[in-house]
């Protein structure tokens, strides 16, 4: 766990084991999946199904963790001034109009990631399909950032999980 600071923001970053072995040190170099969130409400963010009490803004995935954080935080950047009528494209292109239209909810502030290496033998689409599945499970909806599902079912994300000696029923998420 650690805080860093990308292009002015200030980043918690939450480092989460998916892999029964001692992880690398080199972390940010690996493939996998992270999650950003906000601290910002107390309450939680309301979904259709209840409360995401976690604040789960965007669930993806990455061939290189570091290279996609940064790009995700340079995104959050330059779309956070309330008065740029039209967002800038930079960094993460598809986030970067997605936060710009909820940019005066959310504080960069109070945003935090988890990260979540995986070993080069598991494509890293499983993971991000196994989370936002389960995150759709629970509140009948998408994270607010996320605008398409997973490449694979819950069950099917699950099976694979498995098969890497990973069991999906220890992640406390969502």
């Amino acid at each position: 766990m650690g805080t860093k600071r990308i292009f002015g923001l200030k980043l918690t970053i939450h480092f989460k084991s998916v892999l029964r072995e001692e992880l690398p040190q080199d972390l940010l170099l690996q493939s996998g999946c992270y999650i950003l969130y906000t601290k910002q409400f107390q309450t939680g963010i309301h979904r259709l199904n209840g409360v995401d009490t976690q604040g789960i803004l965007y669930i993806g995935k990455a061939d290189i963790i570091e290279r996609r954080v940064n790009s995700l935080l340079s995104s959050i950047k330059f779309n956070s001034d309330i008065n740029e009528l039209t967002p800038k494209v930079k960094g993460h292109k598809s986030l970067s109009r997605k936060y710009h239209r909820i940019r005066g909810l959310i504080k960069t502030d109070f945003l935090y990631v988890d990260i979540f290496p995986v070993s080069n033998s598991l494509n890293p689409h499983v993971l991000e399909s196994f989370f936002i599945e389960k995150y759709v499970f629970k509140y009948a909806e998408l994270p607010p950032l996320n605008g398409n599902y997973g490449s694979f079912a819950l069950y099917e994300a699950e099976q694979i999980l498995r098969e890497h000696n990973i069991d999906p029923f220890t992640f406390d998420f969502p």
